[in-house]
């Protein structure tokens, strides 16, 4: 019997940077994508709960199996990532132009395997 949505949990961990600035809060990116797993139905946990077993550094290059042996018990499904966004150029005097990267994949933490990944790169016009 397949499983329902909202008993399908699922922990979202996304990285976010601007220019290594560590004076800036960032957070919209993770925000958005745990509302739209909440919205469609998903049961999502709180992040923090890996962080405290795992690095953040090291979640994005940790093997699946390892996500699978250190968070089962935490979530079926498992969203890490980073989002990145670098200086580029300057236009016109004070126009400041950033390129922006992100990097996510999905971890079936029941059998270990990556279901998903998406890389994005764009440059603001």
């Amino acid at each position: 019997m397949p499983r329902s949505l909202a008993a399908t949990r699922i922990l979202v961990k996304i990285l976010e940077r601007i220019d290594d600035a560590p004076n800036v809060t960032t957070g919209a990116l993770q925000s958005t994508v745990t509302t739209s797993f909440s919205n469609a139905g998903f049961g999502v946990q709180d992040g923090a709960a890996l962080v405290a077993r795992i690095p953040a550094e090291q979640l994005l290059t940790l093997d699946p199996k390892t996500f699978q042996k250190e968070a089962r018990d935490l979530a079926d499904v498992v969203v890490v990532g980073e989002a990145v966004s670098t200086f580029s150029s300057t236009l016109s005097g004070e126009v400041i132009v950033h390129r922006a990267r992100l990097n996510l994949r999905a971890v079936d933490l029941g059998t270990g395997e990556v279901i998903a990944t998406v890389s994005l790169e764009e440059k603001g016009q």
